[in-house]
């Protein structure tokens, strides 16, 4: 048992005389014969008792605002759901355009498994075409037909684009890169005026696009009275100082985006000015897009869930069957392995994620 009291003392002259101020002091004694509930409730300085008080409070208080915190997060998470499964049907006419930039190197392997997997899931509200250049027109008809057979790739167009084959192919970072991505803005613009398409959308010919999860995200995300470019505006080529879009999770434009990017110019001048800015990034098309759309005032868009990384098989399965990852709109490094992948989009597994809620997360900038 223990009792408290306080008592004030001074400190002695010779302390006085060194300049220590008067100081109160409060002490505690052990006193048998006081019992520690009477100290509590007697004896304790009012003080103590305010401030244990105070404590409580602000405990419950903390208390209070969390729960509040949580239930309007649970509610808005509910009503955001809601609101998405209400909105999924609404977007499902939106017109999209996707275009897929490919190579004489890789057309006639990659552009077959296409056509016979993710293209066959598009709606009457998606178009796909497949850009190539316009000297390797006849070869490729030619090798298809003997390659495929009565197989070939229905489930896409083709545009044809000159004047690209004159910058040799060395890589995928080449002036025969830029030169494609700036005739695919070109031809999108064309498209425009010609059709009532809302989105346009360029992947590379080894991505593998879930086309459902690609239109609802851009129709529900975006504002389409905002010239925007969306992409993974996370890379950047140090030597140059471009930032832009990380090319292998694609690019995209809305009608207005459009536009602001061409502007006023002719196809030629539209093609030297981005093929110019291509030099200065690098030979990066990726990054001279989204550089060139910053400096012409659209809007930088971010698409988390589309994904540029090399991802083992078993990995993406992982993320495409389990409930904690959101739904992909795009894979990227798909090559062999695109008929398996597209399998497993139509497994029972993936059937049942519950898209609505996965997709919430994704439109969060």
């Amino acid at each position: 048992a223990c009792d408290v009291w306080c008592g004030v003392t001074r400190e002695s002259s010779w302390s006085t005389l060194h300049g220590v101020a008067e100081k109160d002091r409060c002490q505690t004694r052990l006193l048998p014969h006081v019992s520690e509930e009477g100290m509590a409730s007697s004896t304790a300085p009012r003080h103590c008792l305010k401030r244990l008080s105070k404590l409580s409070s602000l405990r419950w208080t903390l208390l209070t605002a969390l729960g509040i915190l949580v239930f309007a997060v649970v509610v808005h998470i509910k009503l955001g759901v809601r609101a998405l499964t209400i909105l999924e049907p609404q977007c499902r006419p939106m017109q999209l355009l996707v275009l897929i930039r490919s190579s004489p190197k890789t057309r006639l392997e990659r552009l077959p498994r296409i056509a016979r997997t993710w293209s066959m899931e598009k709606g009457e509200s998606v178009k796909i075409v497949a850009v190539l250049d316009d000297g390797d027109r006849n070869d490729f008809h030619d090798e298809l037909t003997a390659l495929h057979g009565d197989n070939r790739p229905h489930s896409m167009d083709f545009n044809w684009v000159a004047g690209c084959d004159k910058f040799e192919l060395a890589s995928s970072q080449s002036l025969n890169s830029c030169c494609k991505t700036a005739k695919s803005i070109w031809f999108a613009r064309e498209v425009l005026a010609a059709y009532e398409w809302e989105w346009v959308y360029i992947v590379d010919d080894d991505a593998y696009v879930y086309l459902d999860y690609l239109q609802f995200v851009l129709c529900v995300k975006f504002d389409p009275l905002v010239p925007t470019v969306v992409g993974k505006p996370l890379c950047v080529d140090r030597p140059s100082g471009c930032r832009g879009f990380c090319g292998g999770a694609g690019m995209g434009f809305n009608r207005l985006g459009i536009e602001a990017m061409v502007g006023g110019r002719s196809e030629d001048a539209f093609l030297d000015e981005f093929i110019a800015s291509c030099k200065v990034c690098s030979l990066h098309d990726d990054l001279t897009v989204a550089t060139v759309a910053a400096s012409r005032g659209l809007r930088v868009g971010m698409l988390w869930t589309a994904d540029s990384q090399n991802l083992s098989l078993g990995e993406r399965q992982h993320r495409t069957e389990s409930r904690f990852w959101p739904p992909m709109v795009l894979w990227h490094y798909v090559r062999g392995d695109m008929d398996l992948l597209h399998n497993m989009r139509r497994s029972t597994q993936y059937a049942n994620t519950t898209r609505p809620l996965g997709l919430l997360g994704e439109l969060f900038e």
